[in-house]
């Protein structure tokens, strides 16, 4: 359970790595050894992430982006360069920083962008087990990383999650206030989609066609939280060729 965000100090460039809802830092562990050693990395934890059901629940969407912004306010006073790497809601908040238009954003690296969001079966029974602290069973590898990536404190007390509905109805909005501020993102933006996708629709990636100066990269054996080696391998190969493009290494 990641209860604070790490850090790893550098200096020239900034690398902002922003999790999803429920989600941890540790998300962005298989990308940390890929990025230039003399980089500052901060990934950052969101506020009620890594506590109680209660502490998220009393959290939101503002503290959320309220956080983000400050720091990004934070590294822009230190650092010419700073790229964001989200993941899930994670995306949302990066692309509406991006469009703002904040000056020392350099590119964005998005993974799993929920334009449109859909929960299927398989999601629903991975918080299940969750919850409920099951186990899961051999050779389930997105059960597994479902479970390591869920980062509140389990509670089988289950009316505790009715107070999230509010978290999730923001998180919906986010996702409409995203796709109509795409056009604005000026910088370059890579995006990787998983096809097998529990709680993202692909749906989202005709969203994401429509504006041509995005890349738009699908992985075809991934799911919301579960890569597959080879998938992992082309996102990571694609991070250092875009760390190589913006001519800061």
């Amino acid at each position: 359970m990641k209860s604070e965000e790490y850090v790893k100090k550098g200096k020239e460039t900034a690398v902002l790595c922003i999790h999803g809802i429920l989600g941890t830092p540790e998300h962005f562990d298989f990308l940390l050894e890929h990025i230039p050693q003399s980089w500052h990395v901060c990934c950052v934890l969101l506020d009620g992430h890594g506590k109680t059901a209660d502490d998220f629940a009393r959290s939101s969407m503002k503290k959320w982006e309220k956080q983000i912004e400050e720091k990004l306010d934070e590294l822009s006073k230190e650092y010419e360069n700073i790229i964001i790497v989200g993941h899930s809601m994670g995306t949302l908040l990066a692309a509406e920083c991006a469009a703002k238009g904040y000056d020392k954003i350099r590119a964005l690296f998005l993974l799993n962008v929920p334009l449109v969001i859909s929960i299927k079966p398989r999601a629903m029974k991975n918080s299940m087990t969750v919850i409920f602290e099951l186990p899961v069973k051999d050779g389930d590898d997105l059960g597994k990383a479902s479970k390591a990536a869920y980062n509140i404190i389990p509670d089988r007390r289950l009316w505790k999650y009715l107070k999230w509905i509010p978290r999730y109805l923001e998180l919906f909005s986010k996702a409409r206030s995203t796709k109509r501020c795409l056009d604005k993102i000026k910088v370059p933006c890579v995006v990787f989609m998983s096809k097998k996708d529990e709680l993202v629709s692909m749906r989202s990636c005709k969203c994401i066609k429509k504006h041509t100066h995005i890349e738009l990269n699908v992985l075809e054996n991934s799911a919301h939280y579960f890569y597959s080696e080879s998938d992992t391998k082309a996102m990571t190969d694609r991070f250092e060729k875009l760390c190589e493009e913006l001519e800061l290494i």
